[in-house]
Order: C-alpha cells, then sequence, then structure tokens
C-alpha cells in the first residue's frame, strides 16, 4: 500500500480524536515526526488515489463564501449538503454564549471574549487532549480579518497586519495545543492560577500556556526575547522546565 498526503475527512478526525488512548501508548516519548510529514500550504489541492476509486479533495479560497453555490465556481458537495439561503440563516443566528449574560465594558467581570467563551474553552480542552511533542514553542500569530472590534490589532511586519493575535503553543509539526487569544486582560490578577507569579504581560503568557506541560517529563521550551526574562527562566527551571530563548 502506498500511502499519500492527503487532508482528513471529518470521519478520519472523529476517529483518531476518539482514540487518543492508543495515540498516547505509541507516542510515550513524545511525537516526533519530520518536515517531510506535514504540507502546510493554505491554496493546496491533495489527492487520493487507489486501486478501487479515484478521487480529488479540494481546499480552495474563493473572494467570498456565496461563491461556493454559483453555478461557474460552485461545489456540488457543498451544494448538495444545504442551500445558501439555510447557510446564512444559521450564520446569521449562529450564538456561542448566551447575550442576557454579557457584562459591560465598564463592569468589574467584563469578559472581551464573552461570545466565544464556551467555544475558545473547549477548543483547548480538545487541543491539549492530543500528546505533547518533545520540543514545543510559544509564539504569536495573527489571524486576520476586517471586521471591526476593539481588540482587533495591527502588526506592521506581519504578512497580515490586521486581525486577532493569538498566543500560541505549537509543537514542531505546527500542531497548536494551547492558545490564548490577546484581549488586554491576561495579566489580570483572577487569570492568575495560586502560586503563579506576576513576572510582567510577556512572560505571564509563557506561565499560562505552560500549564498544560507536564513537568521534569523534559520537555524543551523555545520562545523568543519578546517574553524572556531572568525570572521567567528561573521560574521555568523551578518547574521543572526546560527552556531556550532563541
Amino acid at each position: 500500500m502506498t500511502w499519500q498526503k492527503c487532508i482528513l475527512t471529518q470521519d478520519e478526525i472523529d476517529k483518531y480524536m476518539n482514540n487518543l488512548d492508543e495515540l498516547s501508548e505509541l507516542c510515550k516519548d513524545g511525537l516526533e515526526c519530520s518536515d517531510d510529514d506535514f504540507d502546510f500550504l493554505p491554496d493546496c489541492v491533495s489527492s487520493i488515489e487507489d486501486s478501487d476509486s479515484e478521487s480529488e479533495i479540494n481546499v480552495v479560497h474563493l473572494p467570498n463564501y456565496r461563491t461556493y453555490w454559483s453555478e461557474e465556481l460552485g461545489f456540488d458537495r457543498i451544494k448538495d449538503t444545504m442551500p445558501l439561503k439555510k447557510f446564512e440563516t444559521i450564520r446569521q443566528y449562529l450564538h456561542f454564549n448566551d447575550n442576557d449574560k454579557y457584562l459591560p465594558r465598564d463592569h468589574a467581570n467584563h469578559d472581551k471574549l464573552h461570545k466565544i467563551r464556551h467555544l475558545y474553552d473547549e477548543l483547548n480542552k480538545n487541543f491539549a487532549k492530543v500528546p505533547l511533542e518533545r520540543h514545543l514553542s510559544i509564539d504569536e500569530q495573527i489571524f486576520s480579518t476586517k471586521i471591526r472590534y476593539y481588540i482587533k490589532q495591527y502588526l506592521a511586519i506581519k504578512p497580515h497586519k490586521w486581525g486577532f493575535k493569538f498566543f500560541v503553543l505549537c509543537g514542531i509539526s505546527g500542531f497548536a495545543y494551547k492558545l490564548e487569544i490577546y484581549s488586554g486582560q491576561e495579566n489580570n490578577e483572577k487569570y492568575r492560577q495560586k502560586g503563579e507569579p506576576d513576572l510582567g504581560a510577556s512572560a505571564n503568557v509563557v506561565i499560562q500556556l505552560a500549564r498544560i506541560i507536564s513537568r521534569n517529563k523534559y520537555y524543551k521550551l523555545y520562545f523568543d526575547n519578546y517574553y524572556t526574562s531572568i525570572p521567567l527562566l528561573a521560574y521555568l527551571s523551578k518547574e521543572g522546565l526546560h527552556s531556550l530563548e532563541t
């Protein structure tokens, strides 16, 4: 049998997510991989061919979502799943939290991420189920968007300059094990766990993301000089985490 790179179907994703114990058994020493095992191309076409069938699964970026239902560029699989009008209705009324519980900005317990809080926490919960790789890195990423929202950031040195900023704990494969959305509230005392020091906004990000890393298991954590300080390195060493500033 010849294996080819392909895009996983939802059934395949569910299959692997439901067998994490088996995956963990195979990866006790950390998940190792090479650059050849992964292909990160945002606009790509991957194909699967075998003796029984020949099929092609595409990831295609179009100018807007309505184009996926157009006669010229649309996809039958999408059009057969649901009509455009039904999709737009779901999109219009889709909510991830109760707006009646939303607290105004001037309230002491105001949560800037209230509308996506449950979804955000559930994503991190599921990301953390995947066994960690031995070498880990913390850095920021921009999720580009044109919408108007007051926590949107501008980073001139990024390819996509406007968007939401994420602090991400990743492995060498590029898989994100934990996300922190920059909202300006990360440094609040109420978000620090008992025993965690206050080492400044940037260092506190590392402490929060590193919570899911098992102590004294020889994991290596890398981050750049934006996060680095002597107190942070001393704290991580005391916690049994090997760290290196790049």
